[in-house]
């Protein structure tokens, strides 16, 4: 047990981040307009979570699979491992999904609370310090929020300073919201970042112990169970935290006071849990279904940007750049370290090149390259020196360095740039192919979950080398400005409309529970309530977990708005529809009286209609 980890306000801390959860739902609940019903979720995904958590109630049978019946375990997307056991505890206490969807969130947000602390105690031994970066970690933003304050004042509209900059992925209302995925407030409602980044962190923070104290083969037993816990859950989070066990091997590699059998040993037991997770992923991926999903999932991610990256870490890397660079001796050897940075950054971002450019941006990342291999050889000495400190504020300034990197790393684009031209390296082009695409495991945006963490531990170890004063003054302007970000992203959050559903159209859903058939046809934004309260399956929901979205979304249209009889037939039987939704977002579409006036009406009210599709339209099941 970390040493203070017994003080009341620690404690007290676990149980209020734990407990944010289920008071913006409460808030939520309790701001329900009239004639609304609140149902417990934010976005598509949460949705999502909903109908995986009552899955048992419906053969265990996927949400958007409706041209087949595919389990949730064959979807990695589900999360299926996560939510097992809460999906038992539903079922055997008929609870529902929104206390079970809560309960995770409580539990998830607690471990990962503790684990954070214990990681930080483990490396700095000191509660005053851990405690620190535990706030850092948890309670600071970027300036997202101050610019979008700013730009709210130039432009007198809230919602166009939301949209902001919009490249292929990225704006900032988006990196302020959902898809940041930086700060603890950005992922308090996804379990499924939370609770691997708990297990990574623990792994870590074992393996530390077992390099700075007797070797506990118990210690490196857990280290590789909990990066295996975390890999299986999310692979991504199994790379990051593999990642930071890999650096702090090379921390090891240079001192000499053990034989090197001994400095490897440990990390390989940790790694092994990584290698484990890997091997159950790729015997997974043997099976058809699992390996659809997995190669959808992978058109789809891409690397972070730069630019709202920086605005996302800006209020911790802004001060720990200007402790480094004022107190350290070796301020040529950092400024050029900075300068290579943003040359890399410059390569790979939409917003400083907003085309492809890619003979520029291969010039500007060769530029890198040769740059920072001639700095590093040039500081050679230097370097080992420092890493033989072994001190916490090394370990962590490299692992910010490296997740960094790799965050924005463009090894997606370079494959979709390479298959798209194939002959842009010459004879090269093919090798260079197999190279992206075996990098592109290495989900380069999923980094950005690892970067607080490094930061917040490297500029708690800095800031204890300034002076009382200075200490407060840049404690109190890093949390003043990470305030209005975490305020106005917790604004949006409350005041967000999704989650509420109009009563008739709950009346309409609930009547179509009680009806035999397990898909329907509806618009996207209805299909976020129609698979919790009805319980059916509907063509589109989360982006990653949806096979061929582009061509789903417009058959959707296609099926509303067509007047050919004979190609909304072919739609209605090529997904296996045993019901069309019309409601409010469908009546966007068209109207209902035109589109399929010669099915069956077997629900009306003032905002819903719901037609049933014949047998002899769709194949029976």
């Amino acid at each position: 047990m970390p040493n203070g980890l017994s003080e009341k306000k620690t404690w007290l801390l676990f149980i209020f981040v734990s407990l944010w959860s289920p008071l913006i739902h409460l808030i939520r609940w309790a701001l329900t307009p009239d004639g609304y019903t609140y149902f417990f979720f934010f976005n598509q995904d949460s949705a999502d979570w909903h109908y995986i958590l009552k899955s048992a109630d419906n053969h265990f049978l996927s949400i958007h699979d409706v041209e087949k019946d595919v389990p949730i375990w064959f979807r990695p997307d589900a999360h299926a491992i996560l939510f097992f056991p809460f999906i038992l505890l539903g079922k055997l206490f008929s609870l529902p999904s929104f206390i079970l969807l809560i309960s995770i969130d409580i539990l998830g947000n607690f471990f990962c609370a503790f684990a954070t602390y214990f990681f930080f105690q483990t490396f700095f031994s000191d509660s005053q310090k851990s405690l620190l970066a535990f706030l850092l970690v948890y309670f600071s933003s970027g300036i997202i929020g101050l610019i979008m304050l700013f730009r709210w004042a130039s432009l007198g509209d809230f919602g166009h300073a939301l949209l902001g900059w919009v490249g292929e992925n990225h704006s900032l209302g988006y990196d302020l919201m959902e898809g940041n995925m930086v700060h603890w407030t950005t992922i308090i409602f996804r379990p499924y970042y939370i609770i691997p980044r708990g297990f990574g962190l623990l792994s870590v923070a074992l393996l530390y112990k077992a390099y700075h104290h007797t070797p506990s083969k118990k210690y490196l037993i857990l280290s590789s169970l909990f990066l295996f816990f975390a890999a299986l859950i999310h692979p991504q989070s199994g790379l990051i935290f593999g990642t930071m066990a890999f650096i702090l091997l090379i921390t090891q590699l240079v001192r000499k006071e053990k034989t090197l059998l001994a400095r490897l040993t440990p990390f390989f037991w940790t790694i092994s849990g990584l290698f484990l997770a890997a091997l159950f992923w790729k015997g997974m991926q043997r099976l058809p279904d699992v390996d659809e999903a997995v190669k959808e999932y992978l058109k789809r991610i891409y690397n972070a940007d730069p630019v709202p990256l920086f605005f996302a870490v800006s209020t911790l890397l802004i001060p720990v750049s200007l402790i480094v660079f004022f107190q350290n001796r070796e301020k040529i050897f950092f400024l050029l370290l900075a300068l290579l940075t943003l040359n890399y950054s410059i390569a790979v971002s939409e917003w400083f090149i907003r085309d492809e450019s890619i003979s520029l941006r291969i010039i500007l990342l060769m530029i890198f390259l040769i740059g920072i291999f001639s700095t590093l050889f040039w500081k050679r000495v230097y370097l080992i020196e420092r890493l033989k400190l072994a001190e916490p504020k090394i370990y962590f300034g490299l692992c910010a360095f490296v997740i960094l990197l790799i965050a924005v790393s463009p090894h997606h684009d370079a494959v979709k740039i390479l298959r798209k031209d194939a002959e842009l390296f010459g004879a090269f082009s093919s090798i260079a192919l197999s190279f992206f695409e075996t990098l592109s495991l290495i989900y380069a945006a999923h980094f950005r979950l690892g970067i607080t963490i490094s930061l917040a531990g490297l500029l708690t170890a800095l800031i204890w080398t300034l002076s009382s004063q200075a200490r407060k003054t840049v404690l109190v302007s890093v949390f003043s400005v990470s305030a209005i970000s975490i305020l106005i992203y917790l604004y949006l959050l409350i005041f967000w409309k999704n989650g509420y559903l109009h009563n008739e159209e709950r009346e309409a859903m609930l009547f179509l529970k009680s009806l035999d058939g397990k898909a329907v046809l509806c618009s996207p934004n209805t299909s976020e309530y129609m698979i919790q309260i009805a319980q059916k399956r509907t063509l589109l929901g989360g982006v990653a977990g949806v096979l061929n979205l582009e061509q789903r979304s417009t058959d959707i249209q296609t099926c509303y708005q067509t007047s050919d009889i004979q190609t909304m037939h072919d739609i209605l039987k090529k997904y296996r529809i045993d019901y069309v939704y019309f409601g409010p977002k469908e009546k966007q579409f068209s109207s209902p009286t035109t589109s399929f006036s010669e099915f069956p009406v077997v629900f009306k009210n003032k905002s819903v209609m719901i037609f049933q599709v014949p047998s002899a339209v769709v194949e029976c099941y």
